[in-house]
């Protein structure tokens, strides 16, 4: 199991480096800043710089077959794989959010669970 968590935390690491790289925000290994829309798309993920590198460490180390505790493990993974896929998104402007029509009386529309 560990050695699963392991490998996919390498995969998904080396995936957000290539995003990194591609948008030039990864050079010779160090992550200088995090341009706004790039802050955006990591908020609740990632604060900072630092915290992107460390995860950028924590997956070569993975790869590499170094030592995490099982706890750094699994937190790694999962914060890659969510890393991965908000990098991986392209962003959504404010007016594509949208909010359902109100029902009568003001009310949102009911939902159904059949």
């Amino acid at each position: 199991m560990a050695q699963d968590l392991r490998l996919e935390l390498g995969e998904w690491m080396g995936s957000v480096e290539h995003v990194l790289i591609d948008r030039g925000l990864l050079v010779d290994g160090t992550i200088s800043f995090l341009p706004r829309e790039v802050d955006t798309a990591l908020d609740g993920f990632i604060e900072d710089p630092i915290e992107l590198s460390t995860l950028l460490q924590m997956g070569r180390i993975a790869r590499d077959g170094g030592r995490l505790s099982p706890a750094s493990l699994s937190a790694a993974h999962l914060l890659a794989k969510e890393v991965h896929f908000a990098l991986s998104l392209p962003p959504v402007s404010s007016e594509e959010l949208t909010v359902p029509a109100a029902g009568p009386l003001g009310r949102l529309p009911a939902c159904r669970n059949d």
